[in-house]
């Protein structure tokens, strides 16, 4: 199936009246951008280029207005309005970089996160978890670790892929609603607890046993991650597993394929000395919340998008489902 039909069919799916209202990704975002450039100038004595930077994050909210509206009256740009979401997030996420650090000066300067954070693993677990690994990887073992951690990026896209191709733009939309709240919580824990990590943390007497694929997927993360400060909670953790768990619901057998790397993925952002074990639980309860919360809450405000425009609103306490489009199910 071709771009073009994909977008077509797409299109089918979801009706210009549905797509005018105020979905709950747009809220999401809308929030967040505008709220960050609003906080960045009650603090602009702090952060360097305040006007910049609250400018960047108006000007992100207008370029995705602006593909909104478009695509309310060109179904073949419905694509690229649902993929945007994804793209913003990651500028958001690097525009930390410009913010945390100055805010919260103090706390980063002191390492106070992170010492809170490995105090809390001494605590629970008795010893240092990402300690637990040494002497057992190997530069093979150490690759297909790294490999799994870069899948992160590529999950929220597979769903999406899945659902646009089975014609569910309905679904796609509200499940990105979900992802992307699962992202934006995870950056105000950012802003509450800034904490770099194990690895930049604590001196580790040898270094990890690294491949020349591996290193250079571990410097090219770094180089690409302007905060650092994005220890606490593990966003790797939470997306990942709400993103297996939308999967689930849409076919276990390919959420089953991709769970040996979702595992492998929670298990190196210990091993690989990215995350406390503390950073990964809170993760897991974040996409718990999104998941069992956050997720209904979605699902309840979009179908109203839906049933505003003159079709029939779901029927209260028959579940999740009954908030999605009459679809066949999924294998």
């Amino acid at each position: 199936m071709s771009t073009a039909d994909l977008a077509s069919r797409s299109g089918q799916d979801l009706e210009t009246r549905q797509l005018a209202r105020w979905w709950a990704v747009d809220l999401l975002l809308a929030t967040f951008l505008v709220g960050t450039a609003l906080f960045v100038l009650v603090f602009r004595d702090r952060v360097p280029g305040a006007g910049w930077v609250a400018l960047g994050h108006l000007a992100a909210w207008g370029l995705f207005l602006t593909v909104k509206r478009t695509a309310s009256r060109e179904p073949r740009l419905r694509l690229l309005y649902l993929f945007l979401p994804y793209g913003i997030v990651v500028g958001i996420f690097e525009a930390l970089g410009f913010i945390i650090p100055y805010v919260r000066a103090a706390a980063v300067e002191s390492l106070a996160g992170d010492a809170v954070l490995a105090r809390a693993d001494l605590a629970l677990f008795g010893s240092d978890p990402t300690r637990w690994f040494d002497g057992l990887l190997g530069p093979a073992s150490t690759t297909i670790l790294q490999i799994c951690y870069t899948t992160y990026y590529f999950l929220p896209l597979l769903l999406g892929v899945v659902l646009v191709r089975r014609g569910k733009l309905r679904t796609a939309l509200s499940y990105v609603g979900a992802i992307v709240g699962c992202f934006l919580t995870t950056y105000v824990g950012y802003y509450l607890v800034p904490a770099y990590g194990p690895r930049l943390f604590y001196i580790y007497e040898s270094a990890l046993p690294m491949s020349g694929l591996a290193a250079w997927v571990y410097g090219a993360i770094d180089a690409l991650d302007n905060i650092a400060l994005n220890a606490f909670p593990s966003g790797h953790t939470a997306v990942t597993l709400l993103c297996l768990y939308l999967l689930w619901r849409e076919s276990w057998r390919l959420a089953l394929a991709v769970l040996p790397i979702c595992l492998g993925l929670v298990v190196s952002t210990i091993a690989l000395r990215y995350h406390y074990a503390v950073d990964v639980l809170a993760g897991l309860l974040v996409a718990a919340g999104w998941a069992c919360a956050g997720l209904p809450a979605v699902l309840r405000h979009d179908a109203g998008c839906a049933a505003s425009t003159g079709e029939p609103a779901p029927a209260q306490g028959q579940g999740f489902r009954a908030l999605e489009e009459n679809l066949p199910p999924s294998a």
